[in-house]
Order: C-alpha cells, then structure tokens, then sequence
C-alpha cells in the first residue's frame, strides 16, 4: 500500500493533499495448476483514494503517479504464453503498456508520471494509452534474438476505460475505438538490472490509424479539420556509470528520454527528460537511493491557443524538477520524502509550484 501526502505552494492554490492507493496481485504456474507448459496467469486490483495534487500546481504532467479519480479497478489481467526456450513471450489480456514499452528501471524511483512513461506518449490518444489509471485489452509480443537484443510490439484498444467518465471500471472494447499499434527495438548491455555494467537502450514508436480531430483549426464550415492517423516515436538510454569501491550494485546511474508527437492532434508536442540516481548514499544498502531528474513539456501551440490558463501569456513549456530520496524504514516500511519544482506550470496563471510530498510504502 502506497500512502502520500503533499504541501503545495503558488501555482494555482496553495494546500494539502492525501492519496492512497492498495495493490493486490497474484502471479500463478499455469504448468504447475493445470500442466499448461510455460504459461503464467497474472491478475492485479488497484483501490485509488484522496485528491490529486496536480490541481493545485497546475502542472499538466502531473505530480503524483498515483494520482487518479477514486475508484478500485480491475487493472490488469493477462495470461503470457513463452516459446522457442523462453526467446519470444506472447501475454493476452488486461495490459499495462508501460510495463515494457517506454520503460526505464533507473527512472522508476521518482513519483512524477513523466519519469514513467513521457508526457507526449501519456497525452495521447482520446484517453491516453492503455496505462494507469485505466488498461485495454491487448495482444502483445517480445522476442529476443540474442541475450543483448529484443524486439517489442503491441496491438492496443485504443480507447481504455471511459473518455467521458473517468469514475467508471467497466472494460470497454468497442469495435469503434480503434486500436493503437506499438513497437520498441532495443539493446541491452552486460551486466544485471541497476548493477555494474547494466545499460539499456531503445527506439519506439506508436500509430493510432484512426481519424481524430485538430486542435483549433477549422475548415469552412467551421468544424474542426479531421487528421487519419495519430503518431508518435521515443528514444530511451540508461546507464549504470560507476560503482563504490568493493560494489557491484551501489553507484551512479544515470537516464534519459525525448520523444515526439504530432502537434495538431496532441497536447505535447516534444518532450525529454534526464536524471541520475545514487543508490547507497549512507549505508550499504541498494534500495536507499538518492535522484535528482528534471522533465520538460513542451506544448503544441494549437492546444495552447484553446487551453491556455492566462491567454495574455501563454506557456509554452512546463519544466519539472524533483528530488527524492527513497530508504528502508523496516523490512516491509518504505519511506520517501520528495521535492518538486514547477516551472510555468501549463494549467496555472502562476509562473511558479513548489510541491513538497512524502510516500510511505508498506508491504505485506
């Protein structure tokens, strides 16, 4: 269970906000249940309280990534299927696309959703992509044809959950929605996971073949121009640069992102992002980590023009960054006390937000 509480100043009002969110999941041996050779069911249920405390900063990219309308949702439910030695893995189901599309290990620490998956990915769509708070149904495949290699593609419903009421857990598919294709090519370095010698790099890139409408523009009739096709592609890089002496998992790791949107469809237009963590400031132990990052959102300037907070000046680019430092309290208490500073938060007549946050993780 993940507790937060955050104190915001400037930006549109200044505050306090408390959100919780429960996690429950089970992961079962479909070979070991019922013989079914190299298959895994897996099922997660996600309960979301509180109030979000991007209201308050206006920051468009969000503060908290576990910010959501109030609701306990079925959030994924998938059965993955391996073959040929483990070298290709098929999942059918509820899917969360960020789990292997634009995924980073090192920037996982930092509680911003644009340190997940980019802002221009996240806005996508007319519900955005099948992440959280709400997933699709999907089809999904990894193959790697060597161990520093692998190729990822997914077909997604494009619409996940409810555009219009957001409250709703029902599973929408309607043959309406359309889908969103996507796919990543990339390469990994020696070396375990957030340890000496790990690097991981990737291209991505998703195409929504459905019609959807321009921002502001109009034909002569006065209704919005109509665009086939909505695409987008990213570049990811991670590294894990030095160790402490004697150490193969205390260190310097470093990452970053940029991607790209189309802007007459799309809030954001270009986005990127960087940061680096220490893991074993003052102690021994790998998951006392340290991060600092910064994420940059820039904005199309047609979805300026209609949804600007102050259209006396327009803000162009919103710029985050955070701080945070993430230890073990006790063996199942996980603390997190974290620092954001908003520049030209998008949805604020301010130029300023300084959000002040704390995680308590327990798990059981």
């Amino acid at each position: 269970m993940k507790n937060e509480v955050y104190s915001s100043f400037a930006g549109n009002t200044s505050g306090s906000d408390y959100l919780n969110m429960f996690d429950f999941n089970a992961t079962l041996d479909l070979n070991e249940l019922l013989g079914w050779e190299d298959m895994t069911f897996f099922a997660q249920i996600l309960g979301i309280n509180g109030t979000a405390p991007e209201v308050r900063s206006g920051a468009i990219q969000g503060i908290s990534n576990i910010a959501s309308p109030q609701q306990w949702r079925l959030y994924q439910l998938l059965i993955s299927k391996r073959f040929f030695g483990n070298s290709l893995s098929v999942v059918f189901g509820l899917v969360d696309l960020n789990c292997e599309f634009d995924a980073r290990a090192t920037s996982c620490l930092f509680l911003n959703p644009s340190f997940g998956i980019g802002a221009d990915f996240a806005r996508s769509g007319l519900n955005g992509p099948s992440i959280f708070p709400s997933t699709s149904l999907a089809v999904k495949a990894k193959y790697n044809p060597t161990e520093h290699i692998y190729l990822l593609a997914g077909v997604f419903d494009a619409v996940p959950g409810n555009h219009y009421e957001p409250y709703l857990t029902h599973i929408f598919a309607h043959s309406e929605d359309g889908v969103l294709l996507a796919g990543e090519f990339g390469y990994y370095e020696d070396g375990e996971e957030l340890k000496a010698g790990y690097g991981k790099y990737n291209i991505g890139g998703w195409y929504y073949p459905q019609a959807y409408d321009d921002l502001a523009e109009v034909d002569e009739s006065g209704n919005l121009l109509r665009h086939v096709g909505n695409a987008g592609f990213y570049l990811n890089a991670e590294k894990f640069v030095c160790s402490k002496p004697g150490s193969s998992e205390l260190g310097l790791s470093v990452f970053g992102r940029l991607g790209f949107a189309n802007r007459n469809i799309n809030a954001v237009q270009t986005f990127w992002g960087l940061g680096l963590n220490i893991s074993g400031v003052f102690s021994d132990d790998p998951e006392e980590v340290l991060g600092l990052a910064v994420a940059n959102a820039r904005m199309s300037d047609k979805f300026v023009l209609v949804n600007s907070a102050n259209p006396a000046e327009p803000k162009f680019n919103e710029t985050i960054f955070e701080l945070t430092y993430s230890f073990n309290l006790l063996n199942w208490l996980r603390v997190q006390p974290d620092f954001q500073y908003v520049i030209n938060p998008n949805q604020s007549v301010n130029n300023r937000a300084l959000v002040a946050g704390l995680r308590v993780e327990m798990s059981f």
